[in-house]
Protein backbone atom coordinates (compact mmCIF):
# COMPACT_ATOMS: atom_id res chain seq x y z
CA UNK A 1 0.00 0.00 0.00
CA UNK A 2 1.25 3.37 -0.62
CA UNK A 3 0.34 5.89 1.39
CA UNK A 4 0.48 9.57 0.30
CA UNK A 5 0.54 12.29 3.21
CA UNK A 6 -1.00 16.00 2.00
CA UNK A 7 -0.73 19.30 3.39
CA UNK A 8 1.24 22.96 4.29
CA UNK A 9 4.42 21.27 5.54
CA UNK A 10 7.02 20.48 3.38
CA UNK A 11 7.55 17.02 4.35
CA UNK A 12 4.53 15.85 3.26
CA UNK A 13 4.87 13.63 -0.28
CA UNK A 14 1.92 16.75 -1.82
CA UNK A 15 2.61 19.87 -0.42
CA UNK A 16 -0.55 22.43 -1.43
CA UNK A 17 0.42 26.17 -1.21
CA UNK A 18 -2.06 28.24 1.18
CA UNK A 19 -0.98 31.61 2.42
CA UNK A 20 -4.22 31.85 4.09
CA UNK A 21 -3.60 28.54 6.07
CA UNK A 22 -6.71 26.85 6.20
CA UNK A 23 -5.45 23.89 4.82
CA UNK A 24 -3.54 21.83 8.01
CA UNK A 25 -0.17 21.50 8.11
CA UNK A 26 -0.92 17.37 8.00
CA UNK A 27 -3.88 18.00 5.89
CA UNK A 28 -4.78 13.83 4.85
CA UNK A 29 -3.70 11.09 3.30
CA UNK A 30 -4.35 9.32 0.60
CA UNK A 31 -4.23 4.97 0.98
CA UNK A 32 -3.49 3.48 -2.39
CA UNK A 33 -3.74 -0.47 -2.27
CA UNK A 34 -1.93 -2.66 -4.27
CA UNK A 35 -5.03 -3.30 -6.21
CA UNK A 36 -5.89 0.07 -7.22
CA UNK A 37 -8.36 0.61 -4.35
CA UNK A 38 -8.18 4.50 -3.14
CA UNK A 39 -8.78 5.75 0.36
CA UNK A 40 -8.94 9.66 1.53
CA UNK A 41 -8.01 10.10 5.23
CA UNK A 42 -9.29 13.15 6.34
CA UNK A 43 -6.72 14.40 9.61
CA UNK A 44 -7.68 18.29 9.51
CA UNK A 45 -9.50 20.89 10.82
CA UNK A 46 -11.62 22.64 7.91
CA UNK A 47 -12.16 19.11 6.48
CA UNK A 48 -11.52 17.97 2.94
CA UNK A 49 -14.27 17.95 0.17
CA UNK A 50 -15.35 14.99 -2.57
CA UNK A 51 -17.41 16.24 -4.95
CA UNK A 52 -18.74 19.10 -2.57
CA UNK A 53 -19.43 17.15 0.49
CA UNK A 54 -17.50 17.12 3.42
CA UNK A 55 -16.62 13.19 4.00
CA UNK A 56 -16.31 11.91 8.03
CA UNK A 57 -13.05 12.78 9.70
CA UNK A 58 -10.45 10.52 10.55
CA UNK A 59 -11.82 7.20 8.91
CA UNK A 60 -10.93 5.72 5.11
CA UNK A 61 -13.75 7.14 2.61
CA UNK A 62 -13.02 5.90 -0.77
CA UNK A 63 -12.10 8.68 -3.88
CA UNK A 64 -11.93 7.48 -7.34
CA UNK A 65 -9.35 9.28 -9.97
CA UNK A 66 -11.07 12.43 -11.70
CA UNK A 67 -13.15 12.88 -8.70
CA UNK A 68 -13.08 16.59 -7.44
CA UNK A 69 -11.07 16.86 -4.16
CA UNK A 70 -10.63 20.01 -2.04
CA UNK A 71 -9.09 20.26 0.99
CA UNK A 72 -10.61 23.07 3.27
CA UNK A 73 -13.06 23.09 0.77
CA UNK A 74 -10.73 25.49 -1.48
CA UNK A 75 -7.16 23.78 -2.92
CA UNK A 76 -7.48 20.68 -5.03
CA UNK A 77 -6.09 18.06 -5.73
CA UNK A 78 -3.32 17.82 -8.26
CA UNK A 79 -4.31 14.26 -9.29
CA UNK A 80 -1.31 14.29 -11.77
CA UNK A 81 1.09 14.33 -8.68
CA UNK A 82 -0.93 10.98 -7.58
CA UNK A 83 0.56 7.72 -9.21
CA UNK A 84 -1.53 5.67 -11.46
CA UNK A 85 -1.61 2.23 -10.01
CA UNK A 86 -3.34 -0.63 -12.12
CA UNK A 87 -6.72 -1.53 -10.48
CA UNK A 88 -5.49 -5.26 -10.80
CA UNK A 89 -5.58 -8.25 -8.61
CA UNK A 90 -2.55 -9.88 -9.88
CA UNK A 91 -0.51 -6.65 -7.96
CA UNK A 92 1.66 -8.14 -5.12
CA UNK A 93 3.61 -5.40 -3.43
CA UNK A 94 4.27 -1.90 -4.47
CA UNK A 95 7.57 -0.53 -2.66
CA UNK A 96 8.00 3.21 -2.68
CA UNK A 97 11.35 4.04 -2.63
CA UNK A 98 13.47 7.11 -2.55
CA UNK A 99 15.77 9.23 -0.28
CA UNK A 100 13.53 10.64 2.78
CA UNK A 101 13.18 7.99 5.42
CA UNK A 102 9.46 6.57 5.21
CA UNK A 103 10.52 4.42 1.90
CA UNK A 104 10.61 1.20 1.84
CA UNK A 105 13.90 1.48 -0.12
CA UNK A 106 15.74 4.05 1.47
CA UNK A 107 18.19 5.99 -1.20
CA UNK A 108 21.04 7.97 -0.10
CA UNK A 109 20.86 11.63 0.78
CA UNK A 110 22.46 13.05 -2.87
CA UNK A 111 20.64 15.85 -4.29
CA UNK A 112 19.48 14.56 -7.51
CA UNK A 113 17.35 11.80 -5.97
CA UNK A 114 14.12 12.94 -4.88
CA UNK A 115 12.68 12.62 -1.54
CA UNK A 116 10.34 10.11 -3.36
CA UNK A 117 11.53 9.07 -6.19
CA UNK A 118 10.24 5.75 -7.70
CA UNK A 119 8.03 3.12 -6.85
CA UNK A 120 8.11 -0.83 -7.55
CA UNK A 121 5.33 -2.40 -8.80
CA UNK A 122 6.07 -6.64 -8.02
CA UNK A 123 2.96 -8.86 -9.25
CA UNK A 124 2.42 -12.24 -8.49
CA UNK A 125 3.56 -13.71 -11.54
CA UNK A 126 7.09 -12.24 -11.36
CA UNK A 127 6.70 -9.26 -13.39
CA UNK A 128 8.29 -6.03 -12.17
CA UNK A 129 7.25 -2.43 -12.76
CA UNK A 130 8.99 1.00 -11.83
CA UNK A 131 7.34 4.23 -12.02
CA UNK A 132 8.95 7.27 -12.04
CA UNK A 133 7.79 10.05 -10.09
CA UNK A 134 11.12 11.93 -10.13
CA UNK A 135 12.52 15.78 -11.14
CA UNK A 136 15.69 13.81 -12.55
CA UNK A 137 14.46 11.07 -13.82
CA UNK A 138 15.00 6.98 -13.61
CA UNK A 139 17.45 4.70 -16.00
CA UNK A 140 16.98 1.44 -16.57
CA UNK A 141 20.13 -0.14 -18.37
CA UNK A 142 21.27 3.59 -18.86
CA UNK A 143 18.06 4.61 -20.63
CA UNK A 144 15.76 6.96 -19.22
CA UNK A 145 12.34 5.88 -18.62
CA UNK A 146 9.31 8.06 -19.54
CA UNK A 147 7.57 9.46 -16.41
CA UNK A 148 4.50 8.84 -14.79
CA UNK A 149 4.15 5.44 -16.54
CA UNK A 150 4.78 2.16 -15.55
CA UNK A 151 7.79 0.55 -17.11
CA UNK A 152 8.56 -3.20 -17.36
CA UNK A 153 11.64 -4.40 -16.17
CA UNK A 154 13.79 -7.60 -15.32
CA UNK A 155 14.78 -8.98 -12.21
CA UNK A 156 18.88 -7.79 -12.02
CA UNK A 157 18.54 -4.89 -14.49
CA UNK A 158 20.93 -2.16 -13.49
CA UNK A 159 18.27 1.00 -12.11
CA UNK A 160 19.63 4.26 -11.54
CA UNK A 161 17.85 7.05 -9.41
CA UNK A 162 18.69 10.65 -11.12
CA UNK A 163 21.93 9.32 -11.91
CA UNK A 164 23.32 9.55 -8.66
CA UNK A 165 22.01 6.13 -6.93
CA UNK A 166 20.64 2.45 -7.97
CA UNK A 167 18.47 -0.18 -6.87
CA UNK A 168 20.43 -2.97 -4.53
CA UNK A 169 17.65 -5.75 -5.46
CA UNK A 170 18.81 -7.64 -2.64
CA UNK A 171 15.86 -5.26 -0.83
CA UNK A 172 13.51 -6.18 -3.15
CA UNK A 173 12.01 -10.19 -3.08
CA UNK A 174 12.96 -12.43 -5.66
CA UNK A 175 10.18 -14.29 -7.47
CA UNK A 176 10.68 -18.27 -7.41
CA UNK A 177 10.68 -17.40 -11.93
CA UNK A 178 13.00 -14.42 -11.60
CA UNK A 179 15.45 -16.52 -8.86
CA UNK A 180 16.58 -18.92 -11.53
CA UNK A 181 18.30 -16.10 -13.15
CA UNK A 182 20.22 -14.64 -10.43
CA UNK A 183 23.29 -15.75 -9.03
CA UNK A 184 23.17 -17.48 -5.79
CA UNK A 185 26.07 -16.02 -4.70
CA UNK A 186 24.81 -12.72 -4.07
CA UNK A 187 21.65 -14.26 -2.69
CA UNK A 188 23.57 -16.08 -0.39
CA UNK A 189 25.41 -13.07 0.79
CA UNK A 190 22.25 -11.67 1.13
CA UNK A 191 20.62 -14.49 3.34
CA UNK A 192 24.22 -13.88 5.84
CA UNK A 193 23.28 -10.02 5.89
CA UNK A 194 19.92 -10.44 6.69
CA UNK A 195 20.60 -13.35 9.66
CA UNK A 196 23.39 -11.00 10.65
CA UNK A 197 20.59 -8.22 11.14
CA UNK A 198 17.97 -10.58 12.96
CA UNK A 199 20.81 -11.69 15.57
CA UNK A 200 21.46 -7.85 16.10
CA UNK A 201 17.85 -7.15 16.27
CA UNK A 202 17.95 -9.36 19.56
CA UNK A 203 20.18 -7.51 21.25
CA UNK A 204 19.48 -3.53 19.79
CA UNK A 205 16.77 -2.49 22.59
CA UNK A 206 19.40 -3.84 25.25
CA UNK A 207 22.09 -1.79 23.53
CA UNK A 208 19.46 1.14 22.41
CA UNK A 209 18.07 0.94 26.37
CA UNK A 210 21.42 1.93 27.94
CA UNK A 211 22.43 4.32 25.12
CA UNK A 212 19.68 6.17 25.53
CA UNK A 213 19.37 6.19 29.07
CA UNK A 214 23.06 7.16 29.01
CA UNK A 215 22.39 9.82 26.43
CA UNK A 216 19.56 11.91 28.54
CA UNK A 217 20.01 10.43 31.80
CA UNK A 218 21.29 14.07 33.36
CA UNK A 219 18.77 15.90 31.52
CA UNK A 220 15.55 14.79 32.96
CA UNK A 221 14.56 16.11 36.69
CA UNK A 222 11.70 14.93 39.33
CA UNK A 223 9.75 18.61 39.59
CA UNK A 224 8.10 19.00 42.75
CA UNK A 225 5.16 21.93 42.92
CA UNK A 226 4.06 23.46 46.53
CA UNK A 227 1.00 25.44 45.81
CA UNK A 228 -2.15 26.44 47.62
CA UNK A 229 -5.75 26.64 46.01
CA UNK A 230 -7.23 30.59 46.00
CA UNK A 231 -10.97 31.50 46.59
CA UNK A 232 -11.44 34.24 44.47
CA UNK A 233 -14.38 36.66 45.36
CA UNK A 234 -13.42 39.34 42.88
CA UNK A 235 -13.42 42.64 44.66
CA UNK A 236 -14.68 41.14 47.67
CA UNK A 237 -10.96 39.64 48.17
CA UNK A 238 -9.69 36.40 47.70
CA UNK A 239 -8.24 33.04 50.19
CA UNK A 240 -5.44 31.22 50.16
CA UNK A 241 -6.69 27.38 50.77
CA UNK A 242 -5.14 23.92 51.32
CA UNK A 243 -6.49 20.34 52.50
CA UNK A 244 -6.19 18.54 55.87
CA UNK A 245 -5.19 15.31 56.93
CA UNK A 246 -8.64 13.94 55.96
CA UNK A 247 -8.82 15.80 52.60
CA UNK A 248 -11.46 18.49 53.69
CA UNK A 249 -10.35 21.95 52.37
CA UNK A 250 -9.63 24.56 55.13
CA UNK A 251 -8.03 28.22 55.00
CA UNK A 252 -4.32 28.32 54.48
CA UNK A 253 -2.19 29.85 56.78
CA UNK A 254 1.63 29.85 56.14
CA UNK A 255 3.69 28.15 58.97
CA UNK A 256 0.61 26.42 60.39
CA UNK A 257 -0.78 24.25 57.41
CA UNK A 258 0.98 22.75 54.72
CA UNK A 259 0.45 23.65 51.08
CA UNK A 260 -0.14 21.33 48.47
CA UNK A 261 2.86 19.30 47.08
CA UNK A 262 2.99 16.73 43.86
CA UNK A 263 5.55 15.66 41.58
CA UNK A 264 5.96 15.61 38.53
CA UNK A 265 8.68 15.01 35.11
CA UNK A 266 10.58 17.59 33.38
CA UNK A 267 13.86 17.55 30.99
CA UNK A 268 15.85 20.69 30.26
CA UNK A 269 16.24 22.01 26.65
CA UNK A 270 18.23 24.84 27.08
CA UNK A 271 21.46 26.17 28.61
CA UNK A 272 19.69 29.24 30.35
CA UNK A 273 17.74 26.46 32.62
CA UNK A 274 14.30 26.18 31.08
CA UNK A 275 12.81 22.76 31.17
CA UNK A 276 9.69 21.16 29.82
CA UNK A 277 7.15 19.52 31.50
CA UNK A 278 3.20 19.42 31.82
CA UNK A 279 0.66 21.94 32.23
CA UNK A 280 -1.04 20.52 35.01
CA UNK A 281 2.50 19.90 36.78
CA UNK A 282 3.43 23.51 36.64
CA UNK A 283 -0.40 24.76 37.07
CA UNK A 284 -2.01 22.05 39.15
CA UNK A 285 -4.97 24.08 40.08
CA UNK A 286 -6.58 24.39 36.58
CA UNK A 287 -6.91 20.77 36.23
CA UNK A 288 -8.92 20.79 40.25
CA UNK A 289 -12.20 20.55 38.80
CA UNK A 290 -11.64 17.22 36.61
CA UNK A 291 -8.69 15.48 38.25
CA UNK A 292 -9.87 15.96 42.20
CA UNK A 293 -13.63 16.20 41.77
CA UNK A 294 -13.93 15.34 45.66
CA UNK A 295 -10.93 18.22 46.69
CA UNK A 296 -12.90 20.89 44.39
CA UNK A 297 -16.51 20.03 45.67
CA UNK A 298 -14.62 20.74 49.22
CA UNK A 299 -13.17 23.48 47.87
CA UNK A 300 -16.72 25.24 47.00
CA UNK A 301 -17.92 24.18 50.42
CA UNK A 302 -15.28 26.32 51.87
CA UNK A 303 -16.07 28.88 49.64
CA UNK A 304 -19.85 28.87 51.23
CA UNK A 305 -18.70 29.16 54.81
CA UNK A 306 -16.66 31.90 54.30
CA UNK A 307 -19.48 33.49 52.45
CA UNK A 308 -22.04 32.81 55.24
CA UNK A 309 -19.39 34.02 57.97
CA UNK A 310 -18.80 37.68 56.11
CA UNK A 311 -22.97 37.65 55.74
CA UNK A 312 -23.22 36.70 59.67
CA UNK A 313 -20.39 39.06 60.62
CA UNK A 314 -22.03 42.13 58.63
CA UNK A 315 -25.49 41.64 59.67
CA UNK A 316 -24.21 41.63 63.37
CA UNK A 317 -22.51 45.21 62.10
CA UNK A 318 -25.66 46.63 60.51
CA UNK A 319 -27.49 46.55 63.58
CA UNK A 320 -24.85 48.29 65.25
CA UNK A 321 -24.87 51.11 62.43
CA UNK A 322 -25.69 54.30 63.50
CA UNK A 323 -26.59 56.69 60.27
CA UNK A 324 -28.05 55.49 57.41
CA UNK A 325 -25.35 55.79 54.96
CA UNK A 326 -23.76 53.26 57.01
CA UNK A 327 -26.54 50.91 57.05
CA UNK A 328 -27.12 51.16 52.96
CA UNK A 329 -23.12 50.69 52.87
CA UNK A 330 -23.56 47.17 55.03
CA UNK A 331 -26.29 45.89 53.41
CA UNK A 332 -24.72 46.71 49.66
CA UNK A 333 -22.07 44.04 51.11
CA UNK A 334 -24.38 41.50 52.80
CA UNK A 335 -26.15 41.55 49.55
CA UNK A 336 -22.38 40.91 47.51
CA UNK A 337 -21.72 38.09 49.70
CA UNK A 338 -25.12 36.15 49.72
CA UNK A 339 -24.78 36.78 45.79
CA UNK A 340 -20.92 36.03 45.25
CA UNK A 341 -19.74 33.71 42.74
CA UNK A 342 -16.68 32.33 43.44
CA UNK A 343 -14.09 30.95 41.23
CA UNK A 344 -11.35 28.49 41.90
CA UNK A 345 -7.70 29.22 41.01
CA UNK A 346 -4.25 28.75 42.95
CA UNK A 347 -0.92 30.04 42.92
CA UNK A 348 2.39 28.69 43.92
CA UNK A 349 4.23 28.66 47.15
CA UNK A 350 7.48 27.55 45.74
CA UNK A 351 8.54 25.07 42.44
CA UNK A 352 11.34 23.00 42.47
CA UNK A 353 13.42 20.03 40.69
CA UNK A 354 15.54 17.59 42.18
CA UNK A 355 17.94 16.20 39.54
CA UNK A 356 18.27 12.60 38.69
CA UNK A 357 21.59 10.61 39.98
CA UNK A 358 21.63 13.30 42.94
CA UNK A 359 20.70 12.79 46.64
CA UNK A 360 17.68 14.36 48.63
CA UNK A 361 17.84 14.66 52.24
CA UNK A 362 16.52 18.13 52.87
CA UNK A 363 15.04 21.47 51.02
CA UNK A 364 18.35 22.26 50.60
CA UNK A 365 18.99 20.07 47.79
CA UNK A 366 15.77 21.39 46.05
CA UNK A 367 16.63 23.75 42.71
CA UNK A 368 13.79 26.78 42.76
CA UNK A 369 12.28 27.22 40.05
CA UNK A 370 9.73 29.67 37.90
CA UNK A 371 7.03 29.33 35.78
CA UNK A 372 7.53 31.16 32.84
CA UNK A 373 4.79 30.29 30.56
CA UNK A 374 1.38 27.31 29.98
CA UNK A 375 -0.16 26.68 26.79
CA UNK A 376 -3.56 28.39 26.79
CA UNK A 377 -4.70 26.14 24.95
CA UNK A 378 -6.37 23.10 27.57
CA UNK A 379 -5.62 20.63 25.41
CA UNK A 380 -2.11 21.17 25.06
CA UNK A 381 -1.10 19.85 28.28
CA UNK A 382 2.58 21.28 28.36
CA UNK A 383 4.40 24.07 30.43
CA UNK A 384 8.10 25.90 30.50
CA UNK A 385 9.71 26.53 33.74
CA UNK A 386 12.75 27.78 34.17
CA UNK A 387 15.56 27.49 37.19
CA UNK A 388 15.69 30.57 39.37
CA UNK A 389 19.25 31.13 38.54
CA UNK A 390 18.54 31.56 34.66
CA UNK A 391 21.52 28.73 34.61
CA UNK A 392 22.12 25.46 33.73
CA UNK A 393 22.69 23.10 36.95
CA UNK A 394 26.30 22.22 36.76
CA UNK A 395 25.22 18.09 36.92
CA UNK A 396 23.23 18.28 33.67
CA UNK A 397 25.68 17.07 30.93
CA UNK A 398 22.92 16.72 28.23
CA UNK A 399 20.34 18.83 26.81
CA UNK A 400 16.99 17.02 24.98
CA UNK A 401 16.94 18.53 21.51
CA UNK A 402 13.49 20.12 19.97
CA UNK A 403 15.26 21.25 16.97
CA UNK A 404 15.61 17.48 15.73
CA UNK A 405 12.16 16.23 16.51
CA UNK A 406 9.73 13.69 15.05
CA UNK A 407 7.35 14.75 12.47
CA UNK A 408 3.67 13.60 13.23
CA UNK A 409 3.61 11.96 10.13
CA UNK A 410 5.83 9.09 11.81
CA UNK A 411 4.14 8.87 14.76
CA UNK A 412 2.18 5.57 13.30
CA UNK A 413 0.48 2.54 15.32
CA UNK A 414 4.01 0.37 15.69
CA UNK A 415 6.57 2.73 15.98
CA UNK A 416 8.89 2.08 18.69
CA UNK A 417 9.59 4.44 21.30
CA UNK A 418 10.74 5.53 25.00
CA UNK A 419 10.58 7.48 28.06
CA UNK A 420 12.41 8.29 30.63
CA UNK A 421 10.87 9.97 34.63
CA UNK A 422 9.57 9.76 37.72
CA UNK A 423 6.50 7.51 38.05
CA UNK A 424 5.16 7.90 41.59
CA UNK A 425 7.85 10.60 42.34
CA UNK A 426 10.09 9.57 45.30
CA UNK A 427 8.83 6.98 46.50
CA UNK A 428 9.97 4.86 43.22
CA UNK A 429 13.05 7.09 42.69
CA UNK A 430 14.82 7.73 46.02
CA UNK A 431 16.94 4.66 46.29
CA UNK A 432 20.49 4.12 48.32
CA UNK A 433 22.29 5.44 45.36
CA UNK A 434 20.33 8.75 45.02
CA UNK A 435 17.26 9.80 43.05
CA UNK A 436 16.64 7.35 39.84
CA UNK A 437 15.05 8.14 36.70
CA UNK A 438 13.01 4.93 35.20
CA UNK A 439 13.37 4.11 31.90
CA UNK A 440 10.42 2.98 29.79
CA UNK A 441 9.82 1.40 26.69
CA UNK A 442 6.93 0.75 24.12
CA UNK A 443 5.24 1.74 20.89
CA UNK A 444 2.77 3.90 19.71
CA UNK A 445 -0.65 2.88 19.76
CA UNK A 446 -2.81 5.37 18.33
CA UNK A 447 -1.57 7.85 15.41
CA UNK A 448 -1.48 11.54 16.25
CA UNK A 449 -4.58 13.90 15.86
CA UNK A 450 -2.11 16.94 15.37
CA UNK A 451 -1.56 17.34 18.90
CA UNK A 452 -1.30 14.11 20.73
CA UNK A 453 -0.79 10.57 20.35
CA UNK A 454 -1.47 7.01 22.17
CA UNK A 455 0.71 5.10 23.61
CA UNK A 456 1.29 2.05 25.64
CA UNK A 457 4.42 2.63 27.43
CA UNK A 458 3.94 1.23 31.84
CA UNK A 459 3.33 5.03 33.15
CA UNK A 460 1.57 6.34 36.51
CA UNK A 461 1.30 9.67 38.42
CA UNK A 462 5.10 11.59 38.75
CA UNK A 463 5.55 10.03 35.23
CA UNK A 464 3.94 13.48 33.86
CA UNK A 465 6.36 15.72 31.27
CA UNK A 466 8.20 12.69 31.29
CA UNK A 467 10.13 13.12 27.55
CA UNK A 468 9.46 10.33 25.18
CA UNK A 469 12.11 9.77 22.55
CA UNK A 470 11.94 7.44 19.01
CA UNK A 471 14.57 4.92 18.45
CA UNK A 472 17.01 7.47 17.07
CA UNK A 473 17.07 9.20 20.52
CA UNK A 474 14.77 12.20 18.45
CA UNK A 475 11.99 13.98 21.01
CA UNK A 476 9.06 12.04 20.29
CA UNK A 477 6.93 13.81 22.43
CA UNK A 478 6.06 14.82 26.30
CA UNK A 479 3.81 12.09 28.38
CA UNK A 480 0.60 13.56 30.17
CA UNK A 481 -2.07 11.48 30.69
CA UNK A 482 -3.54 7.71 31.08
CA UNK A 483 -6.48 5.55 31.63
CA UNK A 484 -6.95 5.24 35.22
CA UNK A 485 -7.95 1.87 35.31
CA UNK A 486 -5.79 0.40 32.90
CA UNK A 487 -2.53 0.97 34.66
CA UNK A 488 -0.77 -0.56 31.84
CA UNK A 489 -3.01 0.27 28.98
CA UNK A 490 -3.87 3.71 27.12
CA UNK A 491 -0.84 6.27 27.41
CA UNK A 492 -1.25 9.56 25.67
CA UNK A 493 1.72 12.21 24.64
CA UNK A 494 1.63 15.57 23.29
CA UNK A 495 3.54 15.65 19.83
CA UNK A 496 7.01 17.61 19.77
CA UNK A 497 5.66 19.38 16.85
CA UNK A 498 3.46 20.99 19.50
CA UNK A 499 6.22 21.44 21.80
CA UNK A 500 8.29 23.49 19.04
CA UNK A 501 5.05 25.33 18.33
CA UNK A 502 4.73 26.43 21.71
CA UNK A 503 8.73 27.33 21.93
CA UNK A 504 8.38 29.44 18.58
CA UNK A 505 5.29 31.49 19.45
CA UNK A 506 5.74 32.21 23.14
Amino acid sequence: MIIISIGRDENNRIVLEDPVQLVSNYQAELKIHDNGNMFLFDKSSNGTFVNGVRIPPRQDFPVYRGNMVLFANKIPLNWTLVPEVPAAEDTLRIMTIGKHNDNEIQLSQQDRISRHHALLRITKEGGYYIYDLSTNGTLVNNLRIPARSWYKVRYGDHISFGGADSLNWKLVPAHKKSAKKVNMRPMLIAAAVVLLIWAGALLYPKLLKKDLYKQYESAVCLVVNQYVYTIDFGELGSFDATFDERGAAKLYEPGKQDPVVITGTGFFISKDGKLMTNRHVASPWMFARDEDPAGYKSLLQLASYIMAYQVSKLKQASEQATTVDQLVKVNRLISAWANAKPAIGGHPQEVSVLLNNTFFNSSKDLINCEILHVAENEKLDIGLLQTNSKTLPAQVKSLVSVDDIVPDEELRPGKKIFTLGFPMGLRLAKTSQGIKANFQDGQVSRETDGVAFGHNMPTTGGASGSPVFDEDGRLAGVHYSGVREQQQGYKFAITASQVKKLLATW
